[in-house]
This record gives C-alpha cells, structure tokens and sequence, in this order.
C-alpha cells in the first residue's frame, strides 16, 4: 500500500529517513569544525554523512 501512512513499510521507511537525517545533523557540526575533525576521525564521520546523504537521496528517487 505504496501512499497508506499506516503501512508497516511505509512506517519503517519514515524511520529510516528520521535517523538518516538526525544523522546528517549530528556530523554536520564535527565536519565543519577544523579542531572537532582534528579530535575525531573525520573519515568515519565523513563516510557516515556520505551515506546518510546517498540514502536520502536514493530513497526519495525510489519514492517516485
């Protein structure tokens, strides 16, 4: 039931999405902020936001 809000596909996607943006949200600050990259692995943080975004995308190209 593609558009049905009740769906349990449709409520697992809309969770996924809700985390893959909180994602993107929480790296956000670390990536822009040379000292905070310096203390972290920014690999690890920069491969987590490039996923997140590349999800996002695909699922949105996906809901078409």
């Amino acid at each position: 039931m593609r558009n049905n809000p009740d769906d349990l596909s449709n409520q697992i996607i809309g969770k996924i999405k809700k985390w893959l943006k909180e994602e993107i949200k929480y790296n956000k600050p670390i990536l822009e902020d040379e000292d905070m990259m310096m203390l972290s692995d920014s690999e690890i943080h920069e491969g987590r936001n490039e996923v997140a975004q590349g999800l996002l995308k695909l699922i949105k190209k996906w809901e078409k």
